[in-house]
């Protein structure tokens, strides 16, 4: 080896020296302590330092706390040795640490964006992930939601549309949730009647043509008939040709003078109909032995099982059956699968025979198999109601058959709502005491 050679090494030797002497310096062995990191439930979290994960580190270097929360959870702070973190860095002391997280569920709020044309409530204001959240929506009349429109945070909830008030659920996300939807308006389908030639073909279209109008709605616009010039068609004229949809009076008078054989009344027959807020007036006469008469329907049928309801409606007129039974002010006779509710009757009525009433004048099951019931809520008389028996001022009669249930609330003494009533056992009269201000 040459002097030169051996030169070079000593000096290799020397700076390797220089070097661990510098390291030691930076990293003395007795300055480096464990971190241990207590796990906790709903989270993941680890020390970070130089550019990674570290188990121990040296007196004075600045380390980082990462907390990775699962689903539905969040960070919520750290501690080193017992002291709470301000943020998630914190220096290292001259001791072996310990860190501790703590996570909290998130307890998302629910906003419910505004939708012209219907409503959308939720049944909280908040909640946690995964927590079930029912939502009630409610188109407005004449409007449907569309399809596929009702989201959470811009994610599809319910494919369909939504006609009527129908309840949908979801669960929570782990973040708040913003609920939305569009509805849009449906085509109008109203059948308008402003003219008393526009109800004549309204009547005929059901009486000649047999038109029902199921699933269709029907709006009286103004007045029709007068004592001059008084309406003489009914609307269904036989069990066959009958009105099963839905007509809103509007608050608008009909004026009647009929004199017709089979059911009479503003309709003569009806089934599954929904019928309110219309005034009769005039007069209506029954001049067969068979039907039935009634100022707003003759006869409501049973049909699908669907309730015929009445509602809002008033009768002026006089309805008289000279040589037969079955008369109401409301309705002439029923088979049942009836709610009349909110109506009065200020018309006389009057059967020749019998089986007479301020609301209706038969309670009858017929030849169904079923067994329907009839309501008749909140219902009152002001006319009189004559005939040979069976009178009353809310019913003529009730048939022995074995109707599930008949109520009846009225504001008249129960001792005289129902004439014969050979059904007692499944009757309930009530009657509804109407306050007066004392003076």
């Amino acid at each position: 080896m040459t002097n030169k050679t051996k030169i070079l090494l000593v000096a290799v030797a020397i700076v390797c020296c220089v070097c661990l002497a510098a390291c030691s310096d930076n990293y003395p062995v007795a300055n480096v302590h464990k971190i241990t990191v207590e796990q906790t439930e709903h989270a993941t979290a680890y020390v970070s330092g130089r550019g990674g994960k570290v188990t121990q580190a040296a007196t004075g270097e600045t380390l980082f706390v990462t907390i990775v929360p699962t689903a539905g959870y969040k960070a919520s702070g750290a501690t080193v040795n017992g002291n709470k973190l301000d943020g998630v860095k914190f220096v290292m002391p001259d001791e072996d640490v310990t860190v501790k997280v703590t996570v909290e569920a998130i307890n998302g709020n629910i906003t419910i964006s505004e939708s012209e044309g219907g409503t959308i409530t939720a049944d909280k204001t908040n909640a946690l992930y995964g927590e079930k959240v029912t939502l009630t929506v409610t188109p407005d009349s004449g409007y449907i939601m569309k399809e596929r429109s009702l989201k959470v945070n811009f994610s599809e909830i319910f494919k369909g549309q939504i006609k009527e008030q129908t309840e949908v659920s979801f669960e929570m996300p782990d973040t708040d949730a913003v609920v939305s939807a569009t509805f849009e308006k449906l085509p109008d389908t109203d059948i308008r009647i402003t003219t008393y030639e526009e109800y004549k073909a309204f009547a005929d279209s059901v009486n000649v043509s047999g038109e029902k109008y199921e699933g269709q709605r029907v709006v009286l616009l103004a007045d029709i008939g007068s004592a001059e010039n008084p309406v003489k068609a009914r609307i269904g004229n036989s069990s066959s040709h009958y009105f099963a949809g839905t007509f809103d009076g509007n608050g608008h008078s009909v004026y009647l003078a009929q004199s017709l054989g089979n059911s009479v009344g503003m309709f003569g027959y009806a089934a599954n109909a929904t019928i309110s807020n219309v005034n009769v007036y005039g007069s209506v006469t029954r001049t067969s032995s068979t039907g039935s008469s009634g100022g707003i329907v003759g006869a409501v049928l049973y049909g699908d099982g669907t309730p015929t309801t009445i509602t809002n409606c008033n009768n002026y007129a006089t309805i008289t059956s000279p040589t037969s039974n079955d008369v109401g002010g409301i309705v002439g006779a029923t088979t049942g699968n009836l709610e009349i509710k909110n109506c009065s009757n200020y018309g006389n009525v009057s059967a020749g025979l019998q089986r007479a009433g301020g609301i209706i004048g038969w309670i009858n099951k017929g030849k169904t198999t079923a067994a329907p019931s009839v309501v008749i809520e909140a219902c009152r008389n002001s006319g009189e109601i004559g005939g040979s028996g069976a009178v009353g001022q809310i019913v003529g009669q009730i048939s022995a058959y074995e109707f599930p249930a008949i109520t009846i609330t009225c504001y008249c003494d129960t001792e005289v709502a129902v004439g014969v009533n050979n059904n007692k056992n499944k009757t309930e009269i009530t009657q509804i005491t109407e306050e007066t201000d004392e003076e």
